[in-house]
């Protein structure tokens, strides 16, 4: 029997920055990192996934992918006897043209010559478990095919549900043909357990939740209102969201993570999230091209420039 131990989006290189303590900056940063060295350190098992999203995003500093590959290489070389698997995920691999290289694609390059990490772009099969890394260009369930019936489970980085949209939507009813009974899914960062058309789902959620609607449990993310927050004890190692009545002011220094204010009732004075941080600035840079009727391709190229220029500081 395989013993399998599975890791949740990493998104290494995501910065916190907004509503984070100038004296506290790095830090929430640093816990993203051990996080990922622990989790890959602590594997003892046959097969160890990584679920996608290695990184935050398609290009990151020089820095964090040569840390990202030695991480790996170290461990893979302790553990010889694991094989480690790393999915592509979505942030991964943002344009459609996949010719341009990305963070990801120098990771794999820095870990080919170690025979016990797999990195997966494309679909394959490993001791009769089916991994299918994250494609632009191909629908998922063209990717799927009748090579891969009877897999013990299938380990995607995909949506389980489309909303209209089914291109990167994991094909339940086609699986269940294939008799591929059961599905673990990274991508979306919440866990979840389900059935779906006879396949049991289980969605392993983010290696740490990275927002207030990503939390699970009080472990690093709380919402408290005005009177909770004075009986709240130690909150130096959380992110805090407080919620303000109409009429209420937070004026006292909280020593936190992270300090996100809203308002919960006075819909003129509703500001939402203060936390600019917490936005998926790639999501809005695509809905405003795309509401502007620019072509993909083009909207892809223009995400990649921007990204580059930021991380040369001119953006």
């Amino acid at each position: 029997m395989t013993s399998i131990d599975i890791m949740g989006d990493p998104h290494l290189a995501k910065t916190f920055v907004h509503g984070v303590p100038l004296h506290r900056r790095g830090e929430r940063e640093a816990m993203v990192w051990e996080a990922f060295r622990a989790n890959l350190e602590a594997a003892e098992c046959d097969l160890h996934v990584c679920m996608g999203d290695l990184f935050e995003r398609p290009i990151v500093p020089y820095d964090a992918i040569l840390k990202a590959a030695d991480i790996y290489r170290k461990v893979a070389s302790d553990k010889s006897q694991t094989r480690f698997v790393i999915l592509r995920g979505n942030h991964d691999c943002l344009l459609r043209d996949l010719e341009r290289a990305s963070a990801f694609d120098l990771v794999a390059r820095l870990v080919s010559d170690v025979p016990n990490i797999i990195v997966v772009s494309d679909v394959v099969m490993i001791e009769g478990y089916l991994f299918v890394g994250y494609d632009p260009v191909t629908p998922l369930a063209d990717r799927i095919t009748e090579d891969h019936r009877g897999a013990k489970a299938a380990f995607f980085h995909a949506e389980t549900e489309g909303y209209g949209k089914d291109f990167n939507v994991i094909p339940f009813e086609k699986l269940a043909e294939l008799d591929i009974l059961e599905v673990y899914n990274g991508h979306e960062h919440k866990p979840a357990r389900f059935t779906k058309h006879g396949v049991d789902v289980t969605v392993v959620g983010s290696l740490q939740p990275y927002s207030h609607g990503e939390e699970i449990d009080d472990t690093l993310y709380v919402t408290l209102t005005l009177s909770e927050l004075e009986t709240a004890g130690d909150l130096s190692n959380k992110c805090v969201r407080v919620l303000l009545e109409p009429g209420e002011t937070l004026d006292q220094e909280i020593d936190c993570l992270q300090m996100t204010i809203k308002r919960t009732a006075d819909a003129e004075a509703e500001i939402g999230e203060v936390t600019l941080g917490e936005f998926d600035i790639d999501a809005l840079f695509k809905q405003a091209f795309a509401e502007a009727n620019v072509s993909e391709n083009l909207t892809d190229e223009m995400l990649q420039r921007f990204h580059e220029r930021r991380l040369a500081g001119e953006a």
